[in-house]
C-alpha cells in the first residue's frame, strides 16, 4: 500500500489480505489515523469530507480488519507479578510506579470526558483532576492492601 508515494510495507498476513478487502478511501483514512497520527478533523480537511464521515469510515473499516481476524485481536495484557504487588504494598516507591503505569491507559480511558464547542463541534479529552483522583485511590489502596 502507498500513502503520499510512500509504499507502507505490512507483514502481518491477516492484516495485509483484511486492508486488500477495504475500499481504497478506508485504506487511506486508517493509514492517515494510525500511521500518521492524523486527526479526523485533520483527514477530512484534507480530503475535503466531513469530520462525522471520516469517523465512520475509519470504525467501520476497522470493524472489517476485527471481522477478518475472526476475534484474533484480543489482546492478553500481561499481569503484573506477585512480588512486585509485595514490593508496593510495603511501600516502594518505584514498585507503585510501575504498577501505576500498569494501570494508565485504564485509568485515562475512565476519564475522558466528551467537550462540546459553541459551534456543536465535539471532541473527547482526558479529565485531568479525575485521572489524577484515580491514581491518587488506586496509591491508596496499593499501600493499604495487606497480603497475608
Amino acid at each position: 500500500m502507498t500513502l503520499y508515494g510512500v509504499s507502507v510495507g505490512v507483514e502481518d498476513e491477516l492484516l495485509s489480505n483484511a486492508l486488500r478487502e477495504l475500499p481504497e478511501n478506508k485504506i487511506e483514512i486508517l493509514l492517515r489515523y494510525y500511521f500518521m497520527n492524523m486527526s479526523d478533523s485533520e483527514i477530512g480537511k484534507l480530503i475535503s469530507l466531513n469530520r462525522s464521515i471520516i469517523y465512520r469510515n475509519r470504525t467501520s473499516g476497522l470493524s472489517l480488519i476485527k471481522k477478518a481476524y475472526g476475534g484474533k485481536m484480543k489482546k492478553n495484557y500481561p499481569m503484573n507479578p506477585f512480588s512486585e504487588i509485595v514490593k508496593a504494598t510495603d511501600g516502594e516507591t518505584e514498585a507503585i510506579n510501575r504498577i501505576i503505569s500498569h494501570y494508565r491507559r485504564y485509568i485515562i480511558k475512565c476519564s475522558l470526558r466528551r467537550l462540546k464547542y459553541e459551534f456543536g463541534n465535539q471532541t473527547m479529552v482526558v479529565d485531568k483532576i479525575l485521572s489524577g483522583r484515580m491514581q491518587t485511590r488506586l496509591i491508596t489502596k496499593i499501600l493499604s492492601f495487606e497480603i497475608k
